[in-house]
């Protein structure tokens, strides 16, 4: 099951000791977090609503015990279960777009970036600009890579669609643009557009796949 402490990452802040009290720092800090994240709660709880109903690699129970080590404040964090455990009882809960995901992304990053004193860890940054050259690399073949693996998942059938959703979770790239590509598969067999890819549209899609080992290879 993936790691749900606190779904941003491994998040450390450095404390001045001294005359300022911990406590205090740390409620400020909670403080500014929770203003961050408020802003996207809902896609937030929709997130979430989809790991316990779709996914299933976490349930309520869980989540709300990992809640605990959470950063923000209890107020806030209490909002976001409320809102989680308020779409899990419906069973259902508006889907999550490319663009409510992008926004999503770019919050957690916001927060990151607070936590290190306005500036991103060098690290994410160079990922985050690996994984920008990746999408330059896949968007021209964007509707293939889409056919093909609705091809996979309605004719082949060696892969389910649920399959492929989760596994697209770890895929190299930006999250946004996997999610996109995910929807754009549902679409796909949804639709019936599962032929599979021409030679010609088979060499297009293999050099885009080659043009990404050779990226992450550097």
């Amino acid at each position: 099951m993936k790691k749900i402490g606190w779904w941003l990452g491994v998040l450390c802040v450095t404390l001045p000791l001294g005359a300022v009290d911990i406590s205090s720092i740390k409620q400020e800090r909670d403080e500014k977090i929770s203003a961050i994240t408020a802003q996207v709660r809902d896609i937030d709880a929709r997130y979430w609503a989809e790991r316990i109903l779709q996914s299933k690699d976490v349930s309520l129970e869980e989540l709300r015990r990992e809640s605990i080590h959470w950063l923000g404040t209890s107020q806030e964090n209490e909002k976001l279960l409320s809102l989680v455990e308020m779409y899990v009882r419906k069973g259902t809960f508006p889907k999550i777009n490319a663009e409510e995901r992008k926004k999503l992304e770019d919050n957690k990053a916001q927060v990151r970036a607070f936590l290190n004193n306005g500036r991103e860890n060098p690290a994410a940054v160079a990922l985050a600009e690996k994984n920008r050259q990746i999408r330059e690399i896949k968007e021209p073949v964007f509707d293939l890579e889409a056919r093909y693996w609705a091809w996979r998942v309605a004719r082949v059938k060696d892969v389910s669609l649920e399959e492929l959703k989760r596994n697209s979770e770890s895929w190299v790239g930006e999250a946004s643009y996997n999610r996109q590509l995910m929807e754009a598969v549902e679409k796909n067999i949804k639709t019936g557009n599962t032929k599979p890819l021409s030679r010609k549209e088979r060499k297009s899609f293999s050099q885009a796949q080659e043009a990404v080992r050779a990226l992450l290879q550097k």
